[in-house]
């Protein structure tokens, strides 16, 4: 207990600890959130979307990419991916969006074409139809699926 112009100060154990306790909590909750922006932004294109990182690694394996071609490819991919994650921030899946998906798609192709040999090109091409196929699937857009939760789930029925 300290006495200064004819006031007590005194320090309580149970500030001490409290504010202790307030600081660990702090820092859990900035590393609970830092983990999770990061995630997120890895997580991938949407619903059941694949991370960049995999879909890096199923074109170096899908289509046979030299050393060379990954250096070139990734800065193209990583673009992509930015720019989709960008385009899903913006909003749904109205026709607008869907058209500057679309561009976005061609643009990319046109970049890679000018990297991959035309077998690996054609095989991209079925990598991404089957990813667009996977994500309509995985959002219940696909051809039987109901809307949120896919087949019979939340928003429809399907077959």
């Amino acid at each position: 207990m300290n006495v200064k112009n004819d006031r007590v100060l005194a320090v309580d154990s149970g500030d001490c600890f409290f504010n202790g306790f307030a600081l660990i909590a702090f820092c859990l909750l900035g590393i609970f959130l830092t983990t999770s922006c990061i995630a997120r932004q890895n997580y991938g294109h949407a619903k059941g979307g694949k991370s960049f990182d995999q879909t890096m690694s199923d074109l170096k394996r899908r289509l046979n990419l030299t050393e060379e071609q990954v250096a070139k490819v990734h800065p193209i991919i990583w673009k992509s991916f930015e720019k989709r994650q960008a385009l899903r921030r913006q909003g749904g899946r109205s026709g607008s969006f869907q058209g500057r998906e679309a561009k976005l798609e061609k643009d990319t192709e046109r970049l890679l074409a000018s990297v991959l040999t035309e077998k690996q090109m054609i095989e991209y091409m079925k990598y991404q139809k089957e990813q667009r196929r996977d994500r309509l699937n995985s959002m219940g857009g696909g051809r039987f699926g109901g809307g949120y939760g896919g087949r019979g789930g939340f928003g429809g029925g399907g077959f």
